[in-house]
């Protein structure tokens, strides 16, 4: 099967990309923004549930957002950490807290 592509131009297309991340792995460090583009980004591990097979594999992903106006990142450690289970909504904050990281190592 080919590689999926998607692209969300209303809230209902962001739930459909949501469903394709939800037992997504993303690790901290694979996020990124690029302030002059306004551009932020992340790469994934997602379940690839549309292969239909009964043991799903894991893809790479990748997954951007245009038109951002801001990005905060607070690093309290130099942690390397796991974020499972991303959840996209339209008109909501993307965030991650510490209670959301697992699989630390320094």
């Amino acid at each position: 099967m080919p590689d999926l592509k998607l692209l969300a131009l209303d809230s209902e297309d962001l739930e459909v990309i949501s469903a394709t991340t939800q037992d997504a792995v993303v690790r901290v460090g694979d996020m990124g923004y690029a302030k002059a583009d306004r551009r932020f980004a992340l790469l994934m591990n997602r379940y690839a549930w549309e292969e239909g097979s009964k043991s799903p594999q894991r893809k790479r992903a990748a997954l951007h957002f245009d038109r951002v106006d801001d990005v905060k990142v607070i690093y309290h450690d130099k942690r390397e950490c796991v974020v499972r289970n991303v959840e996209i909504k339209a008109n909501a904050v993307f965030s991650i807290a510490d209670k959301d990281l697992t699989d630390c190592s320094k």
